[in-house]
């Protein structure tokens, strides 16, 4: 079972720390669960850093460009998710989609980003990445498993 958590837009570093902490404290490791977090991108770090020891939680971006880097101000690129402990991604999400009129080509180039992504689909011990794909937003992670459906509506297949 997967248990996703999309923080949107609140907990700044400092509070992303806490509640990670006290996360810990109160919630044992589930046999068979996978939770995965999506906070803001100013918190991603300091939420994976704080994550850190648990094989059954996984931080990622709520949102990644398809471009490695350059001048695309206020994205984050899979590259600058890895690099700050994000290990999977949210693309295709419904707010991405009405509010900022992002298409299935924006998702599918995301997508791809992600799957070529630069060790970002590695999971702990070497396990490779996969898909989870439902009729929701994409989610991208690593470790062994298969894809279980999110359940969200959206327009027809990303590939």
């Amino acid at each position: 079972m997967i248990l996703a958590a999309n923080w949107k837009m609140n907990l700044p570093p400092g509070e992303a720390r806490s509640f990670a902490g006290r996360f810990l404290a109160k919630v044992a490791p589930a046999s068979g669960s996978r939770l995965v977090f999506f906070p803001s991108a100013i918190s991603l770090e300091a939420t994976a850093h704080a994550m850190q020891g648990r094989d059954d939680i996984m931080v990622g971006a709520q949102d990644v460009y398809w471009e490695p880097k350059g001048a695309f101000t206020g994205a984050t690129s899979v590259v600058l998710c890895a690099g700050a402990g994000g290990r999977c991604a949210l693309v295709g999400h419904s707010e991405r989609r009405h509010v900022f009129g992002e298409t299935d080509e924006d998702n599918r180039r995301k997508a791809r980003a992600l799957l070529e992504g630069d060790g970002l689909l590695l999971g702990r011990g070497g396990g490779v990445g996969r898909l989870l794909a439902g009729p929701g937003p994409v989610l991208l992670g690593g470790g062994a498993g298969r894809g279980e459906d999110l359940p969200h509506p959206r327009k027809g297949p990303l590939a």
